[in-house]
């Protein structure tokens, strides 16, 4: 019984350390990307309180009104990007 538990514990951890796979906090946020570098700022202070996020993956910049919209909105420009070099 134990083995089985193990196994299904290494496929989940197999799984989710496939590039391009994201990492989560607590409130759902992508927080990491594997195998990409990711930086999010939450610029939403400078925007009359009203939410507003820039992230960069790669290297490429995009911004979003949520966390999750900002990093998927950089996912797809690095994505463009790569694919054009």
């Amino acid at each position: 019984m134990t083995t089985g538990i193990r196994k299904e514990l290494s496929d989940f951890m197999s799984a989710s350390r496939k590039f391009g796979a994201f990492g989560h906090d607590r409130n759902g946020n992508i927080i990491s990307i594997h195998g990409r570098e990711l930086k999010v700022e939450n610029l939403s202070e400078n925007n009359e309180g009203k939410p507003y996020f820039q992230a960069w993956v790669d290297g490429a910049q995009d911004d979003g009104y949520t966390h999750n919209e900002a990093v998927e909105n950089a996912l797809k420009r690095a994505i463009e990007a790569a694919a054009k070099s």
